[in-house]
């Protein structure tokens, strides 16, 4: 090999060397503690054991919890005196594998070549138990040196075959050259010669060769020295290279383990600005974050943005635009959902380029219509009416669903083309049906009706939705027909599109469906249509269905009798009074109380009415025996009797006043409420048209009330 060629190897390995051992490479010297941990020990134990004496130590050294033995350990090396490593020595001769365990891994942490030898001891004297934690300790030291060890404890005639055998594989270990050498003359004649397998086996790791006999072993050597030499700086550089791998490694994990703490601080930041309402701070924060160098930070930041309020964010666009040519795809597509959550119309251009931008990854182009949509402006319509010839369906589904939320009418023509290309998904012209009906714009009625027949279950039910959305009654007689639709979530929805048509048209086809249809889910959507239909003819048919079995069937009728009455006092009076004969009590007294609040209902012409009423109300409410609710009631009627200057309205000359004041004294006194009856009774017995048989009660109960007040006053407080 020539001098040059050996030159810049060396060269190479003293660069390499150079960066491994490179000063603020950010590779700690001594890897955490808690790495070899059961768990990680309390800030309060870590003060008790930096003040721990040498003798507590010595003592915990022994112990039998393992994280108190490595904790001592620990202490011990890192006090560095004469005692203490006197007795970690010591504590490496002990009978307890445990404990032996613990301080090796310890050692394993530090570069402490006073320690060596002791561990070589042991590695002699331990058969298998600790090999590996040994070799991770061998691993600290530099080969050159540890082989010249190795070689001088070998070549001591007094060791032990089990120690020679461990020794001669952490030569092994080393893969040092210097050993090849010692090794071949160690190598016995025979393959069952003790010792043979494991130099074979360390020779075969240093020299990558393997050979059956100590001859032939020998021959290669003498042959191959040079050759070996070149190699062996080959591997040094490939050793070398895998350590630089190895920190790299270590530095990555590091920084990941660095990244998730500054995300974590600045949440905890965020929560505490946000807590004491301090807006200024948590803007100010995720603006520091937004300049971070790491990706993972920034990223974060951005989508914290989308929780502050936008007037507020605005300061901020140029940044985002900014981190938009990062060449990570994942921040960009963070930010181009953020800035869509954000709906600044300053950003809609850039949202349009990104969306244009065929060589853009397909998720962000996706994020970015999917933001024009939610910006809701009609700016990028031209845009979006023109990529609807977009071949990929992610992108194409995301342009069609932001054109749904836009709105606008001027696309209704692009998206009807586009339902109309037989080539694209099914998928596609089933959300392309779903948006105009989400439009509303009459011109695309006549397309969407001819889905109405289609063979395709989706199909029917997405037409039926979106004449529903659009709620004009030309769709009324091509949605009839659904309602006898094989499947029970298509008659559902066309009844809820007929509904929202308004149309008294459909109203006779969805009393059938509600008195005949077996899915309850269906006639409870009939019942609701009906009632947004709000037609006045179908108040009998809805009646009957009050009884449904199903009680959602049965509220949603209910429901829809009030919507029917609301606008109608004569129709909510006759209701309530078929209610009554119903023996539906608790629901004609609703409809009364509904009747008599109803601000359009309190005009000087219904007023008599209200009144009138007001007293059926409070009837009912003392058939149900409800009497405390009747009394507001019967008091109002009084009370307009009284204060009545002209004649009696026809509709009242029913209306018996002394009858009234004996039904007000009847709810006083069933509610015990004795001073105020005896003062109504005071009043009804001045009345000339007081029957006899009103008086006879009237004074029992007079005397009742009597009693009970007098009763009440006797007893102590």
């Amino acid at each position: 090999m020539s001098v040059n060629r050996i030159y810049l190897i060396i060269l190479g390995l003293a660069w390499l060397s150079a960066i491994v051992l490179l000063p603020g490479c950010g590779i700690a010297k001594k890897p955490p503690l808690k790495s070899i941990l059961p768990e990680q020990p309390s800030r309060a134990n870590e003060i008790a054991w930096e003040n721990a004496s040498l003798k507590d130590l010595k003592e915990r050294l022994y112990s039998s919890d393992a994280e108190q033995r490595v904790l001592a350990a620990d202490r011990l090396v890192a006090w560095d005196s004469k005692k203490s490593v006197r007795a970690l020595k010591k504590a490496l001769k002990s009978d307890r594998p445990d404990v032996v365990q613990s301080i090796l891994k310890v050692l394993a942490l530090y570069e402490k070549e006073i320690f060596l030898e002791p561990v070589l001891n042991v590695l002699e004297t331990r058969n298998n138990d600790f090999k590996t934690l040994i070799y991770k300790i061998l691993s600290n030291f530099s080969s050159d040196e540890l082989a010249k060890m190795l070689l001088a404890r070998l070549s001591a005639p007094e060791k032990s075959l089990a120690a020679r055998r461990n020794l001669v594989q952490a030569l092994g270990y080393t893969k040092n050259k210097q050993a090849v050498a010692p090794l071949m003359n160690l190598l016995p004649g025979k393959k069952d010669s003790p010792l043979f397998p494991e130099i074979q086996q360390a020779l075969k790791e240093i020299t990558r060769h393997t050979f059956p006999t100590k001859t032939e072993w020998l021959n290669w050597w003498a042959t191959h020295k040079e050759f070996s030499r070149e190699r062996w700086l080959d591997e040094a550089i490939m050793r070398y290279q895998q350590s630089l791998s190895d920190k790299n490694k270590q530095v990555a994990g590091l920084t990941t383990r660095m990244v998730s703490l500054k995300i974590n601080l600045l949440r905890l930041r965020l929560d505490q600005a946000k807590k004491l309402q301090a807006q200024e701070s948590e803007l100010s924060l995720l603006r520091v974050a937004l300049d971070d160098e790491h990706l993972a930070v920034q990223k974060y930041a951005v989508e914290q943005l989308r929780t502050q309020p936008k007037d507020k964010v605005k300061d901020l666009l140029p940044k985002l635009m900014e981190l938009m040519n990062a060449p990570a795809k994942e921040i960009r597509d963070t930010i181009v959902i953020t800035l869509g959550d954000i709906g600044d119309e300053g950003v809609i251009d850039i949202l349009i380029a990104v969306l244009a931008d065929t060589n853009e990854n397909v998720n962000t182009r996706k994020n970015a219509a999917i933001a024009l949509g939610k910006i809701g402006q009609p700016r990028p319509l031209n845009t979006l009416t023109y990529l609807l010839k977009e071949n990929d369906p992610t992108i194409l589904l995301a342009i069609i669903e932001a054109l749904g939320k836009i709105k606008n009418k001027e696309a209704t023509a692009p998206l009807i083309e586009c339902l109309q290309d037989k080539e694209k998904p099914e998928e596609i012209q089933r959300a392309v049906i779903d948006v105009l009906g989400e439009i509303k714009d009459p011109q695309s009625i006549d397309i969407i009706i001819e889905f109405l027949k289609d063979e395709r279950k989706a199909f029917r039910w997405s037409a039926a939705h979106s004449l529903g959305q659009i709620g004009d009654p030309k769709a009324v007689d091509p949605l009839l027909p659904l309602l006898n639709d094989e499947f029970a979530d298509i008659r559902q929805i066309t009844a809820e599109a007929l509904g929202q048509t308004g149309a008294r048209a459909a109203a006779p086809a969805l009393i059938k469906m509600l008195l005949n249809d077996q899915d309850s889910r269906a006639r409870e959507l009939a019942a609701i249509a009906l009632g947004k239909i709000k037609d006045t003819e179908t108040i009998n048919s809805l009646l009957p269905s009050l009884k449904d079995a199903d009680e959602k069937v049965s509220r949603a009728v209910w429901n829809s009798i009030l919507l029917v009455v609301n606008d109608d006092i004569e129709l909510g009076e006759k209701v309530a009074e078929k209610l009554a004969e119903m023996k539906s009590l608790a629901r004609a007294a609703d409809l009364y109380q509904l009747l008599v609040t109803n601000p359009k209902f309190q005009t000087k012409e219904l007023i008599p009415r209200t009144i009138r009423n007001k007293t059926r109300l409070a009837e009912i409410l003392m058939i149900t025996e409800k009497s405390s609710e009747a009394i507001p009631y019967l008091e109002e009627t009084l009370k307009y009797l009284e204060g009545l200057t002209e004649t009696l309205p026809e509709i009242l000359k029913n209306l018996n006043k002394v009858e009234l004041q004996f039904d007000l004294v009847r709810c006083l006194y069933f509610k015990k409420d004795y001073r105020k009856t005896l003062e109504e009774i005071k009043i009804i017995l001045t009345a000339n048209s007081l029957s006899a048989e009103i008086k006879t009660q009237v004074e029992e109960i007079k005397k009742d009330c009597e009693t009970q007040l007098k009763n009440s006053a006797e007893k102590p407080e």
